[in-house]
């Protein structure tokens, strides 16, 4: 057995973290995790979850196993976040704080994209994809966790085509983004 009074096991509480560093501005490698300017903060975190998403996806060395779940839950926040991003610049600058797709962040931008555009048809498909994705994930927890609470895998003996998955989000985004360019030229 062991001694636990050698030094080997000291515990040392004199160390300062590391982890976590504020540097000054001006520093290579240092970034702002805040911006006075939302719009900008929104489009960091999903270019940056966008990159991210690519560089986990087209890794061959990362087993197809392995990329579902992070695939799944970083685009589920992208996904969240182009909404409120979408919300944020057309409706008077208010700040949403839903986390549901469908019954919220959905409803209120097609709202928006109703009073530009009365085609159906895109409406049509994106709305039945986010009911979908709401069916499984709609406390927006499924795709973060691989248990539920109590412990029941979530996608147990189930086949997750990941390349639908990869192209039905970046669908939706790709949507989402393209209305929110068009608002903003026919405002112009």
């Amino acid at each position: 057995m062991n001694d636990i009074n050698n030094t080997e096991y000291i515990f040392h509480n004199e160390f300062e973290p590391t982890f976590l560093i504020f540097s000054k501005p001006g520093i290579n490698f240092t970034c702002y995790v805040w911006s006075r300017d939302l719009i900008q903060e929104f489009y960091c975190k999903i270019s940056g979850y966008l990159f991210t998403i690519n560089c986990i996806y087209n890794e061959d060395f990362i087993a197809i196993e392995d990329k579902a779940y992070p695939l799944m839950f970083m685009f589920r926040n992208t996904l969240e976040l182009c909404f409120k991003r979408f919300l944020y610049k057309f409706k008077n600058h208010e700040r949403e704080k839903s986390h549901r797709i469908i019954k919220t962040l959905w409803e209120k931008t097609k709202a928006i994209i109703l009073t530009y555009n009365n085609s159906d048809k895109d409406i049509i498909f994106i709305e039945e994809q986010l009911k979908i994705i709401d069916s499984i994930d709609k406390e927006g927890d499924t795709f973060r966790y691989p248990t539920s609470k109590n412990l029941d895998y979530t996608f147990n003996n189930k086949t997750i085509d990941l390349k639908n998955i990869y192209n039905c989000f970046y669908a939706i985004i790709n949507f989402i983004q393209a209305y929110e360019d068009a608002i903003e030229y026919s405002n112009e």
